[in-house]
Parts: structure tokens; C-alpha cells; sequence
């Protein structure tokens, strides 16, 4: 840690740090005792990384580096990728599409530096859009100082369906 984390774009090489962070990221966020969303649940939702298939899903996310309507920004400390966002246009509109930082780096300013990179890249001419699992009020006020609001719209899509079945409200 004691380094200063350093904000620059994500190259395709970068995917299976990416998934790493968002495995490590996941397993310390989304674990929910009230709705019976366990470790294991979470983990089923990364089993098949060091698949055969796993693996080639992981090479068909290189793919999306050469989408123009994707970017995508690592947060190192030294060599190490801590932290990513990945933000893209849809329906003329911006979301934000995922934006984590490992649980040792959270608070340092990483995410905060990857949120403004993605924002400034989105640009202010549109509404942009953001997921949010509804029981992380800390996550819920890191988008809020930025400016985003609760629209109150329920969402269901394939990242919030666990494998087990389970859904990330």
C-alpha cells in the first residue's frame, strides 16, 4: 500500500487482473446475511474463471477494448492493478458499467480518480446511468457525490443473477 496509486488506460492484457479485482471486490461487498446471499453464492459466480470456457470468455472481453463506445481505466500501485472502471454509451445515454478498487485501497482516492477519468471521457452532455446493489449505502454515497440521484428503478440483468440463482438487488 503507501504508494501512490496511478490512474491510466486498461490494455487487453489487463482482463484477468480486472476479473481478480472484481472476485475480491464482490466476495467483500455482496455477501448479504438478511438475504441469505453467502460467500459461496458470490464465488459461483466466478467458478468457471479457470475453465476452459471460463478462459474463453475472459479472451472474448479483450474483444470490447476495440468498441468505441466502451473506455476503460486501471488503478495501479506500482504494477498492480487495484482498482478498474469501465463506462460505455448506450440508448445516448452514459452508465457506468462497473468501477471497483480492492478493500485494502478503498478511501485512498483511487476510485474517486477512476470515477472523474470516466465521467470526463462520458462527457456532460448526456444523462448517465449507474447499477447499484440497493443494501450498499457506502457505495450508494460515493455515486451521490458525484452528483447522481435515486431513480428508484428496480433492475434485473444477467450481472445481477448469480449463477445459484440468487439476484444482487
Amino acid at each position: 500500500m503507501g504508494k501512490k496509486i496511478k490512474i491510466v488506460d486498461s490494455i487487453p492484457r489487463d482482463v484477468f487482473e480486472i476479473r481478480n479485482v472484481q472476485k475480491l471486490t464482490w466476495l467483500n461487498t455482496y455477501p448479504n446475511k438478511d438475504l441469505g446471499i453467502t460467500k459461496e453464492d458470490i464465488e459461483s459466480n466466478f467458478i468457471k474463471d479457470n475453465t476452459e470456457e471460463g478462459k474463453r470468455e475472459i479472451e472474448e472481453w479483450k474483444k470490447r477494448y476495440l468498441d468505441p463506445s466502451e473506455n476503460r481505466w486501471v488503478a495501479k500501485d506500482g504494477d498492480k492493478i487495484v482498482g478498474f472502471c469501465v463506462v460505455g454509451i448506450e440508448n445516448n445515454n452514459g452508465r457506468i458499467h462497473a468501477i471497483y478498487i480492492l478493500p485494502n485501497y478503498q478511501g485512498q482516492g483511487g476510485g474517486e480518480r477512476l470515477m472523474e477519468v470516466g465521467l470526463k471521457w462520458l462527457g456532460n452532455d448526456k444523462d448517465i446511468y449507474v447499477n447499484v446493489v440497493s443494501y450498499k449505502d457506502k457505495a450508494i454515497r460515493f455515486y451521490e457525490k458525484f452528483g447522481f440521484v435515486k431513480t428508484g428503478k428496480k433492475v434485473t440483468d444477467k450481472v445481477a443473477v448469480l449463477p445459484c440463482g440468487k439476484v444482487l438487488p
